[in-house]
């Protein structure tokens, strides 16, 4: 379905067998680190199965200033790494916010934070 629209589609996915990712011409990442500096766009999605329900907690605090304080806590993780790549996951989509926030436009690959 996103064939049109894009020359490269790739993913994490370590469970799933490479000739299925073949078939739909997908193709492989390394790490998520991989699949992140190298993509334009990130969908992430996982079976709707119990074990990867996740309550994710955003807390906002003012300072009474103009800043504001963004937290957030991802639950049920299943595994040491999980949690790991969850917190990496979330630290680059708030960098991008707070960036987004800070000068009013996405950040660029060439840009530090």
């Amino acid at each position: 379905m996103l064939r049109p629209f894009t020359s490269l589609i790739q993913t994490y996915s370590p469970r799933v067998p490479d000739p299925i990712l073949a078939r739909a011409e997908v193709m492989r990442a390394n790490s998520m680190e991989e699949l992140f500096s190298t993509s334009d766009v990130v969908v992430e999605l996982a079976a709707a199965t119990p074990e990867n329900y996740h309550i994710v907690t955003v807390h906002l605090a003012s300072d009474g200033a103009q800043q504001t304080r963004v937290s957030l806590h991802q639950d049920n993780n299943l595994t040491d790494e999980a949690r790991e790549r969850a917190e990496r996951n979330w630290s680059l989509m708030l960098g991008g916010l707070r960036h987004f926030v800070e000068h009013n436009r996405a950040p660029t690959d060439t840009e530090p934070d």
